[in-house]
């Protein structure tokens, strides 16, 4: 390749600097920001970054070059192999099988893997509602098809375990999930991978870079993984995205960037780490499609914090790229909670808008009875028998919401079920019962809504009012027959 190419553009630079795995040729008068350049031994880079006579190349690989190595220029940007084969893989960011079924698709197509983000003019508003079956989230926390939420959360509280369950939730014949895993064991790889599989996903992908491979291929991994949910996007399927981790991928860049000599900035980050995460996740969104009506890519980077620091540089620059955050936190994770997600201190600002007006107002008197009424009674609690009736049912109520928000398995409920099992521990239908009845009367509810024609159609036209005051009503007609649905399982 590089002798064609030399040949191309009778145009050949030299290696003068080297700083693994960042070099620096001089030769080439005519390169751009991002040319792909071949080395004379082989080894391929990407140029990072140009000044008045030298261009700063990254490494593609772990070959390595030597002093006076010629380079030659492409005369195009990175481009990594598309193609509908790679469903059901573990795959590198560049395209290489890591896992998976065998198979082979004639239509491979190649693709820039940095592009710039889609204008206003393809855009159009978020307005559907991405279910997933977790109640926290289509609850409390909703998605819509297009939106970028960010993950975070200290290390071991649950992120992945929820993520996995939501792409268990959303994924069906028209929706893609891609899961990327950036500078990630291979052991992680795999077990998301099994998951998958023994969950019957057909339309999953997951992109992997692993910890000791070429920064090279941790850096262009989210650019890789955005790349594939294009693709996918363009062949008219909605996306679901993991990036899995932003934090550690801002870590390369700035080893990356400090190795180039580059000017560090807060933390010894490059001052451009705004605008490289921005760019990667402005490329997500909800778009038009012409005929086929809209698609979307909807993306949910993960970061990593240190004792809930929302204050870390990289975590708050996300929090102002992305249309809200879900907040793991470390000390709900150890009380129990599943998934641990801080109601006080988490937020959606698209998800609420794609949410029909009874699920939305279930939702917000769920998430305010949680975070006031019921927060200011637990204060009350050490009061013991001097506690009024008034505390006593915020209480009960409040510590039934949170078990019912609790979904420690893999079990999805139907939203139908969400909004009508809600209410009526709002309106206070299960007072006196304990915690474990609590769990098996959601497990009886929904096992009869999916098997039972009669409960479903029930909690169907339940469901279907329009609003709290209503809901209420039809519960109260209902209620002997509701409570019969959540006690006695149907055959």
């Amino acid at each position: 390749m590089y002798q064609s190419f030399a040949k191309k553009f009778s145009q050949t630079g030299e290696v003068t600097e080297i700083n693994f795995p960042v070099v620096g040729v001089r030769g080439l008068p005519d390169a751009f920001f991002k040319e792909y350049v071949y080395f004379e031994n082989g080894e391929r880079g990407v140029i990072l970054n140009l000044k008045k006579e030298l261009a700063e190349v990254l490494l593609l690989g772990a070959t390595g070059v030597k002093m006076g190595e010629k380079v030659a220029k492409s005369g195009e940007p990175l481009k990594i192999p598309v193609s509908i084969s790679a469903l059901g893989k573990i795959i590198t960011p560049f395209g290489s099988e890591i896992l998976g079924p065998y198979s082979k698709d004639p239509k491979v197509e190649f693709r820039s893997v940095d592009t710039a983000p889609p204008g206003l003019e393809t855009r159009r508003p978020i307005r559907s509602p991405l279910i997933c079956g977790i109640p926290a989230v289509d609850t409390l926390f909703p998605l819509g098809k297009g939106q970028r939420e960010l993950v975070v959360g200290n290390r071991k509280t649950g992120k992945t375990t929820f993520l996995t369950s939501l792409l268990k939730g959303v994924a069906g014949d028209k929706t893609v999930v891609i899961y990327n895993l950036i500078a990630s064991q291979k052991k992680e790889a795999f077990e998301i991978y099994e998951y998958a599989v023994s969950s019957h996903l057909s339309k999953f992908l997951i992109i992997a870079s692993f910890a000791g491979e070429s920064s090279a291929m941790v850096y262009f991994s989210p650019f890789c993984a955005m790349t594939y949910a294009e693709y996918f996007r363009d062949a008219g399927y909605d996306v679901v995205l993991v990036l899995d981790d932003m934090t550690t991928h801002a870590k390369y860049c700035r080893e990356i960037s400090l190795l180039a000599r580059g000017l560090p900035g807060r933390d010894s980050y490059p001052p451009d780490i705004f605008y490289t995460h921005a760019r990667i996740l402005e490329r997500a969104g909800n778009f038009s499609a012409g005929k086929k009506g809209q698609v979307s890519i909807t993306c949910l980077p993960v970061a990593q914090t240190k004792e809930n620091d929302f204050t870390d540089y990289i975590v708050s620059n996300l929090i102002g790229i992305t249309d809200g955050h879900l907040l793991f936190d470390e000390d709900e994770f150890s009380k129990g909670r599943r998934p641990a997600i801080n109601y006080s201190l988490s937020v959606t600002r698209v998800g609420r808008q794609v949410q029909n007006a009874l699920l939305g107002d279930v939702g917000r008197r769920a998430l305010s009875f949680l975070t006031s009424e019921y927060a200011k009674s637990q204060t009350l609690s050490y009061f013991g028998s001097e506690l009024t009736d008034y505390v006593r049912d915020n209480l009960d109520k409040g510590e039934k919401l949170e078990d019912f928000f609790n979904q420690s398995g893999t079990v999805l409920i139907p939203c139908e079920v969400q909004v009508v099992m809600c209410a009526m521990i709002l309106n206070g239908y299960f007072k006196g019962e304990t915690l474990i009845k609590m769990q098996f009367f959601k497990e009886v509810f929904v096992k009869n809504y999916l098997g039972d024609g009669r409960t479903s159609k029930m909690v169907n036209n339940i469901a279907s009012v329009k609003d709290f005051e209503h809901l209420t009503n039809a519960l109260l007609d209902n209620k002997l027959d509701l409570l019969e649905s959540c006690k006695k399982a149907k055959t």
